[in-house]
């Protein structure tokens, strides 16, 4: 091994001189070597083993010694100082002893009772003496664990601490303030002017239970000694909980409420505890006079250590999502902005004004030819009207030549077909870079259009989750027990309370199960009305019984009774309390126009299912089907939104044919003119709401339903086949397509779809 060189071994000091930050511990000693706990004070010598090391040992037993002596101590005071210089000594033979705690604990503890042998040989020695000291002895190797962890919470400050520490912390300041107990240079007692103080902050910044225990362990701590300590605990625990009760209106709030309080106890008990009103009234001033960043920072660090809250494990999947959707919605936003700018730059290349042909072909044919002064100089504005006039003829007959040029073109120019010819090339080029902007500019808008939407789309998520979700671990035990009563083994059940406040539970079964056995019981298990919904993967899905329910029924016939209908429906429920129609006509009839109808009514109902709203849906359908990537896409778009709980129907209709609304004495016709989905990067979409009452049948037709009779289908017609109560909304549906039919001498000339949707009142 080589040998080490240079190298500077240092070497421990067994002394040193005295620092400015050694003031603040030997000040803590000080206080500790004051506080006593019936006749015996053993907390001097705990923290002066836990916290003064070789080096300042001897600053740390002349601190002790004064504390000692101003709290009356003589002969008891020998035990102590004997104690620590003892313990001094041990340090000077074993420097490391801090390794091990428990084996300091117990040296610090036999050090003390070394020094009480010493006292008890020179006062004389009896049983009793011998068992207090063994006891102190052992107090003594508690409290010398206790100092040790609360010099480790502030040692260690920027790391999370632990229940230990933090209790250790809470314990060595009840003795530091006990320590002040007796000390009244103006005539107040400081030992109640800081616990009334401390418990003040504490009320201001932790809860209502913390604050109460903090104040009953306050007044047990001022009172160690004392024959009222019972009720000091009390005073200080009520007064500490009216504190925090007006902590809403900040640290004046929290003073006044501790004073008042504390004036009320006071009035209710008497005389019997004499503590000084004075006193109180001081803590109360010194706290409204604290500065707001101390206030400040006092609240922080009592959030960041004992006050952690525990969050329940559905708000923390809550939050997490929150944040995560929140941040791909902004990404979305975002990118849709840097994809607008960067498109309005590549656009700015294609921009050519019109005068820029005329410069380009002046440029090519003009600067060469030797009669070009007079024509671009002399006779500039003219020249350009006659280039003007050029682009006219081109534009109107598709060419410009020598035989069609106007007589003034060709007395002014020498070069003619060289000029027309290079003309009509700039021209060309003109128009094709129009194009091709138009072209850019159709699929920018496209592009960006879909990613506003998948933006909106996840912040309407974010705004869903945030409104809250819970687990109810609970319901889920209670409908277990209630599906085993029935002989029903579940193998999975899931309970949640969405954002409204209604719960939702999904049940794993075998197949054959009926869902009406399920449903009760359910709905024993909540004490509300659950229906069965739908099946989402293998798992059935139970939601709270609705107020209304629906009545539905359609027809189709394909054109000239053709076997594919262009026309395609679907109906289905969504949530808790959304039932959804949507028709959609694709253009012209037979497999392309059903492949057409198809993948709009597809793309729609699985976007609905998925929780956007119809709006959303609609654009994010429109705008994909206007890409035309391999063809064009075109098809119409009828939807029907009824809330089953209000009986709220909005309708959207997008190229789609009018709808009617039969009520009671009357029928009302729903139309809105739009163009086709697939056609324009952006649709209009308005919105019609209707109030729909018990009874009340809509009926939604496609345009050969409503064209095929030459305009029978109208208000008055539909009164009358409705007049029928017994028809139920099949009957009607083919009612309407067979009178249809014979109204038009039984042409088919479009594909007819009709449906047909009664809210009847729910009676489960």
């Amino acid at each position: 091994m080589p040998k080490l060189q240079n190298v500077h071994i240092p070497q421990t000091k067994i002394l040193r001189r005295p620092k400015l930050s050694d003031s603040l511990p030997c000040a803590l000693l000080f206080l500790a070597a004051r506080c006593s706990l019936m006749g015996i004070s053993p907390f001097a010598v705990a923290m002066f083993a836990a916290a003064f090391d070789l080096s300042i040992g001897l600053l740390g037993i002349a601190a002790a010694l004064l504390g000692i002596l101003s709290a009356g101590a003589t002969t008891a005071g020998v035990k102590y100082i004997g104690a620590m210089l003892l313990f001094w000594l041990y340090t000077a033979l074993k420097p490391d002893y801090k390794e091990k705690s428990v084996l300091s604990a117990t040296i610090c503890a036999l050090m003390l009772f070394l020094g009480g042998i010493i006292t008890i040989a020179y006062t004389g020695a009896n049983t009793y003496n011998l068992m207090l000291l063994t006891i102190e002895c052992m107090v003594c190797a508690f409290f010398y664990v206790v100092f040790e962890k609360a010099a480790m919470l502030i040692t260690y400050s920027g790391l999370p601490p632990t229940e230990q520490e933090l209790i250790s912390g809470a314990v060595c300041a009840g003795i530091f303030i006990s320590g002040l107990s007796g000390i009244s240079p103006t005539g107040f007692d400081l030992s109640t002017i800081m616990s009334a103080y401390a418990i003040i902050c504490i009320s201001l910044h932790m809860s209502l239970a913390v604050a109460g225990s903090c104040g009953v362990a306050a007044g047990l701590i001022c009172s160690m000694n004392s024959v009222h300590a019972v009720t000091l605990m009390g005073m200080y625990g009520l007064s500490a909980m009216f504190a925090n009760m007006l902590k809403t209106f900040g640290k004046y709030g929290a003073a006044l409420g501790f004073l008042a309080g504390f004036a009320i106890i006071t009035l209710f008990i008497g005389n019997s505890v004499t503590i000084s009103a004075i006193e109180i009234v001081i803590a109360c001033l010194l706290f409204i006079i604290t500065p707001e960043r101390v206030h400040k920072a006092i609240g922080t660090f009592m959030s960041t250590t004992a006050g952690k809250e525990v969050v329940c494990s559905h708000t923390k999947i809550r939050d997490y999502l929150c944040q995560r959707i929140s941040g791909v919605s902004m990404g979305f936003a975002k990118l849709a902005g840097v994809y607008r700018a960067a498109t309005q730059r590549r656009l700015n290349m294609y921009t050519r004004d019109i005068c820029v042909v005329l410069d380009n072909t002046i440029e090519a044919v003009c600067r060469r030819c030797p009669y070009s002064n007079n024509c671009i100089y002399n006779e500039k504005t003219n020249t350009y009207r006659i280039m003007f006039s050029l682009l006219e003829i081109i534009e109107k007959h598709g060419f410009c030549t020598t035989s069609n040029a106007p007589g003034e073109f060709m007395t002014m120019c020498k070069k003619q077909e060289v000029f027309l010819s290079e003309l009509a090339h700039s021209y060309e080029l003109f128009k094709r870079d129009a194009l091709k902007q138009g072209e850019f500019i159709n699929n920018r808008d496209m592009l960006l259009k879909q990613y506003e939407e998948i933006a909106e789309m996840l912040a309407q998520f974010h705004d869903e989750i945030s409104t809250g979700f819970r687990l109810l671990p609970d319901l889920e035990d209670k409908i277990s027990a209630e599906l085993r009563r029935a002989d029903i083994l579940p193998r999975d059940i899931r309970a949640f309370e969405t954002g409204t406040g209604e719960p939702e539970v999904f049940v794993g079964l075998n197949k054959g199960e009926d869902h009406s056995i399920i449903a009760k019981r359910i709905s024993a298990a909540t004490g509300m009305n659950m229906e069965y919904r739908n099946t989402v993967s293998s798992l059935m899905r139970f939601c709270p019984g609705t107020i209304y329910d629906v009545e539905f029924g359609m027809m189709q016939i394909a054109k000239d009774n053709r076997l594919v209908s262009g026309d395609s429906i679907t109906n289905f429920r969504q949530g808790s309390d959304k039932y959804y129609v949507i028709v959609c006509d694709g253009m012209g009839s037979g497999t392309e126009a059903s492949k057409e109808s198809r993948i709009t009514t597809r793309l729609l109902e699985e976007l609905l299912r998925d929780g956007f709203s119809a709006k959303t849906a609609i654009e994010m359908v429109n705008s994909s089907l206007a890409m035309g990537i391999e063809k064009e896409f075109f098809s119409s778009v009828d939807l029907l939104s009824i809330n089953l709980m209000t009986g709220a129907a909005e309708f959207y209709k997008i190229g789609g044919c009018k709808s009617f609304i039969k009520k009671e004495a009357c029928v009302e016709t729903v139309f809105s003119p739009s163009l086709p989905v697939g056609i324009l990067p952006e649709v209009h979409i308005s919105c019609i709401s209707k109030r729909l009452e018990p009874g009340d049948i809509v009926i939604m037709l496609s345009d050969g339903a409503d064209g095929n009779s030459l305009g029978f289908v109208s208000g008055e017609r539909i009164k009358k086949l409705t007049e029928d109560m017994e028809k139920t909304m099949d009957d009607l549906a083919e009612a309407i397509i067979n009178t249809s039919r014979t109204r038009g001498m039984n042409k088919i000339r479009d594909d007819m779809t009709v449906a047909c949707i009664k809210l009847i009142e729910n009676l489960n």
